[in-house]
Parts: structure tokens; C-alpha cells; sequence
């Protein structure tokens, strides 16, 4: 058993997630540390996806669903747009509304505001509308980024900057996106919370390469390890450091490693086996992760009997930022999006099998022991937000 040093000071103590219901639809749902869980929408036709609690515990989630419920036999497109509960029971309110796709929603740290990426080359930033004002609508969306392909982003810890995992068809990079108002020698990447994301729309974002990695055929011939695309990251909560999960181009392993943004130390902290899944979960204190990865995995097809057949596990580990890492969970099973919970705890979705088409909440002490199933129909596409 390896020991961490914690000194958490805030406690997550809420989770939002999707509840499978039939077929893709699916439903948003929290569960609290006192035990409760509360349905935040009720559907049995939309998909309901990539949910996120603000600090303030209002929920966001991307979702298909129209104001029409009449079936359309000739409807050939469909449309994610933004929706969110301000408040808890209190009626969804509709974000966005164009014909392309809005998806993954994330509130800043301070929930005062909404970054989300559109038709997966834009980022832009919603200030939300305040509880007092009449008509509800706010501001228009900021853009703030443009790219081939977003894969994933992360706001800084105090709220001024994002970290960017983007990509082409001749390379990807991380990229570090600050407003022009910082100077060069402030990065705007301090752990201290607060609102200091520009009150100004017209202040731009000037982007910067943390980290580049060719693409195999465009930048690189042969054999390329450190070819590929960032899949995952996340901002360490003092601002320090990005955590981020490496897909290779060629067969090969996924890798989670850790850039420091002073003096850009990277270095790896996964297993060299383990193909590690997404998304990377920073403990409170920036000093531990916690990931999910395929151990011994197979997928094979088995003509004889005509099915796919995958081998293997899924397990959850937890690693210092030196690498010594210690399996929590999942040997024999599937369990995957691990995030830290409360002072002392960890919550994952687990499942019997590789394959299984919904999971189940798991809450366990983060030191062993007592293992506690919450809900046995989590979406197999779902993640788990944390309230902090």
C-alpha cells in the first residue's frame, strides 16, 4: 500500500453524471455526499451528455433534445445545444440554439461563467445570466479559440486561461490560451480562485505552444513514438502543472504524463503496459492523480461463435507525480472515470465485463475498504463532474 501526503481544503462533495434510460437516451443526474440523489432531467427520448456542476451547483449538459416530440421519419441531422439548471429543480434553461453541434460544457471556477467547444473547432465562453435579471439572457458567447479539431480543454484554476489539447491534419500541440491583458512574465496560471477572467469581450486571447507532437505521415515517417494527439488533461488545482493522456498514432501505449508549465518538464506516470483511458483526476492538493487504464487487454473476434470477445481489465490506479502508483480497483471488472471525492474518498463507474452497455457508481475510501454501489444505471459513455 503506498502512502500520499493530502491536505485538502475543500471537499467535492456533489457528482454529476448520465443515467442510461433505453437505447442512447440518457438522463443527467447528481449524487451528493449525504447520499441523495436528485434526477436534474427526466426524458425518455433525448440524450442528456457531458454534464458539469459549477461551484455553485448549478448543472450543465449538452443534449439533442427540440421542443417538437413528434417522430420525423425523413430527419436525417440532429443538433446538441447547451441547456442548464440554475437552479436545483428549478426549470431548464436553453443556452445556445444553432444547427451545429455544442458540446462540452464547463463551468469556471468561480461558476460564473461557461466555456463550451462548437462543431469541435471553436471554443467560446457564455457569461451566464445573473438570477436577478429579467429577461434571462445574458451576453452573447465570446469566441475565444479556433482550431482544425478541439479534443478537450481546461480552465486555470483562477479562472483567466484555458489549456487546449488541439489538432490537424499536420500536427497537434497544447496550447496555452491567455488573455492579452497578462503580461509575459504573468502567466495567468496561479491556483488562486476568484474572477479574473477579462470583463472586457473585446480583450483576445493570444495563444501559446506549451507542447508539440507530429502526426505520423505528415510530420514524421516510420516508426514515431511521439507521434500523436492529446485525448485528455487537466489543470492541477495550484496551477502548476497539466496532466494529459497521449494517443498514439501507431499502435502503441497511452501514456499519462505531466508537463510542468515552468521550465516544461514532461514526464511520464503511467505504467508503460497500461493503455490509459480518459479523463486524469488531480487530488485537491496537486500532489496525486487518479486515472483508469486497460491492463493485459485483447479484443478479438471469435468466428466460431460469432461475437466480439475482449479480455482483460479495466482498473483505477492512483500515482504520485514521480510515478509510484497503486491499483484501487477494477481487477477482474471494468472500472473507469475515477475522481476524487470528499476529504478521504474516490467515486468510478464500474461494470462486470469490458463490454457492458451501463455501469454502476462506486464510492470507496481512498485508503481501501468498503466499496459502496450508489446507482446501477450510469450511461457507458458518462463521466463523472465534480463539485468543488
Amino acid at each position: 500500500m503506498l502512502c500520499f501526503a493530502f491536505s485538502m481544503c475543500v471537499s467535492a462533495q456533489e457528482l454529476a453524471f448520465s443515467s442510461k434510460v433505453m437505447g442512447p437516451v440518457s438522463n443527467v443526474v447528481t449524487y451528493s455526499a449525504d447520499g441523495k440523489l436528485q434526477q436534474v432531467t427526466d426524458n425518455i427520448r433525448w440524450r442528456d451528455v457531458d454534464a458539469d456542476i459549477s461551484s455553485l451547483g448549478a448543472v450543465a449538459f449538452s443534449s439533442n433534445r427540440e421542443e417538437s416530440t413528434e417522430i420525423d421519419i425523413h430527419r436525417r441531422t440532429e443538433a446538441f445545444d447547451i441547456y442548464w439548471a440554475p437552479q436545483r429543480g428549478g426549470a431548464l434553461e436553453r443556452l445556445t440554439r444553432t444547427p451545429g453541434n455544442e458540446m462540452l460544457p464547463r463551468f469556471s471556477p468561480d461558476g460564473r461563467r461557461l466555456a463550451y467547444v462548437y462543431e469541435r473547432s471553436q471554443l467560446l465562453v457564455q457569461a451566464l445570466p445573473k438570477s436577478d435579471t429579467p429577461d434571462k439572457k445574458g451576453k452573447s458567447p465570446q469566441p475565444v479559440f479556433s482550431a482544425g479539431e478541439i479534443l478537450d480543454f481546461a480552465w486555470s484554476p483562477d479562472g483567466s486561461s484555458f489549456v487546449i489539447a488541439m489538432r490537424s491534419e499536420t500536427g497537434a500541440a497544447l496550447m496555452l490560451l491567455r488573455p492579452a491583458c497578462h503580461s509575459s512574465e504573468d502567466p495567468g496560471v496561479s491556483g488562486k480562485s476568484g474572477d479574473h477572467f477579462p470583463s472586457n469581450d473585446a480583450v483576445p486571447f493570444i495563444p501559446s505552444v506549451l507542447k508539440e507532437f507530429p502526426r505520423l505521415g505528415a510530420q514524421a515517417e516510420g516508426s514515431c513514438p511521439q507521434c500523436g494527439s492529446v485525448t485528455s488533461l487537466a489543470w492541477s488545482p495550484d496551477g502548476e502543472r497539466i496532466a494529459y493522456i497521449l494517443h498514439p498514432d501507431e499502435a502503441g501505449v497511452r501514456t499519462l504524463r505531466v508537463l510542468a508549465l515552468q521550465g516544461r518538464e514532461d514526464v511520464p506516470v503511467s505504467d508503460a503496459s497500461h493503455q490509459v483511458q480518459s479523463p486524469v483526476s488531480w487530488s485537491a492538493d496537486s500532489k496525486s492523480l487518479l486515472y483508469s487504464a486497460l491492463v493485459d487487454y485483447r479484443y478479438f473476434y471469435d468466428e466460431r461463435n460469432h461475437r466480439k470477445v475482449y479480455e482483460g481489465s479495466m482498473q483505477v490506479f492512483h500515482t504520485d507525480l514521480d510515478g509510484h502508483r497503486e491499483p484501487l480497483a477494477g481487477a477482474g471488472g471494468a472500472a473507469r472515470a475515477p475522481v476524487f471525492f470528499g476529504d478521504s474518498q474516490i467515486a468510478y463507474l464500474f461494470a462486470e465485463q469490458l463490454d457492458a452497455r451501463k455501469y454502476s457508481l462506486v464510492v470507496q475510501d481512498l485508503q481501501g475498504g468498503e466499496r459502496q454501489r450508489i446507482f446501477d444505471d450510469v450511461s457507458k459513455k458518462s463521466v463523472l463532474a465534480v463539485r468543488n
